[in-house]
């Protein structure tokens, strides 16, 4: 990851409208966010922004926390139904001046951490708060979530839905309408993952962690197929299978999340998470590997280390 990140993350006020000091946010609203006369909901409409238009903010006077709609989250085996909180945030768009809902502006930061050609026509996300700007910026992208059902693992398409998230203090956060067993969720553009049962194992945020310690070759705890090698103090992870293997350089190989066929080709897909503070998470797809090559990293998806 870039050095920049650790400063941009640092920064970031934690709380409230403060954090549209910049005067600049952009809609994350999907099906585009109403100015209003009055600071309101039920103020007459003037224009509706839409999805990742830039805004002005002109006035942040009003600072008490309203709640338009409700969302669901699925923890520990139950349901919570949270509140989207915001505020209402004087704006300008377009030559349209009025009053949105602050829960769905983030700070134009201009850096969103897009990574040379990935999260071009393809999507990698999880549910949940977040420090950084996760929000995909291709709109065209239709996104499957993946699901634990009896027996094994499902795709199913989801909508995701992007918020600020004053309740968790982080900034950033993606939800959808079915959360429940939902583990991921991956995307394309013309809609190359298809619904219906998976090929493949989940080995979570415990059971997936990758040993890599000292020079030495290490081989993961709970996947026989990878090694990370500390050569020249960079970490290289290889994938080892039957038709080859593959050396992959992102940094420090934190963990595994998934291996199993997600394109539909009969061949290995990976989820791979890298880093240590701050962790990557990196589709690999065997669809698009290139000649001599097992896989090819097609998104990424940024966990922030919140200050």
């Amino acid at each position: 990851m870039k050095a920049f990140i650790f400063i941009f993350l640092c920064l970031l006020p934690s709380l409230g409208l403060a954090q549209f000091g910049q005067n600049k946010a952009n809609v994350v609203a999907k099906d585009g966010l109403n100015i209003r006369e009055e600071p309101n909901i039920s103020s007459r409409v003037v224009y509706k922004a839409p999805f990742l238009s830039e805004v002005k903010i002109m006035e942040m006077n009003d600072t008490k926390l309203d709640t338009l709609e409700t969302f669901t989250r699925y923890t520990n085996g139950r349901d919570y139904v949270d509140y989207v909180l915001g505020g209402w945030i004087k704006i300008e768009v377009e030559k349209y001046i009025g009053y949105a809902f602050s829960a769905y502006l983030i700070p134009l930061s201009g850096d969103y951490f897009k990574t040379e050609d990935l999260n071009n026509e393809y999507g990698l996300s999880f549910v949940g708060s977040n420090c950084v700007d996760n929000v995909h910026r291709n709109k065209k992208i239709k996104w499957m979530g993946m699901y634990k059902i009896s027996g094994g693992y499902s795709l199913a398409e989801v909508d995701l839905n992007y918020f600020n998230d004053f309740q968790e203090l982080t900034g950033f956060a993606i939800s959808t309408t079915q959360n429940k067993n939902l583990i991921l969720v991956i995307g394309h553009e013309e809609g190359r993952f298809q619904p219906g049962e998976l090929n493949g194992d989940y080995f979570g945020w415990s059971s997936g962690k990758i040993v890599a310690e000292g020079g030495s070759k290490n081989v993961a705890t709970s996947i026989s197929f990878l090694e990370a090698n500390k050569k020249e103090s960079s970490w290289n992870l290889t994938i080892h299978e039957r038709r080859g293997k593959q050396t992959l350089s992102k940094g420090f190989p934190n963990r595994i999340l998934w291996r199993g066929d997600l394109d539909r080709d009969e061949k290995n897909d990976y989820i791979i998470v890298f880093g240590d503070q701050v962790l990557t998470a990196v589709l690999y797809l065997s669809s698009k590997a290139e000649n001599g090559k097992l896989v090819k990293a097609v998104a990424e998806y940024y966990f922030g280390y919140c200050c």
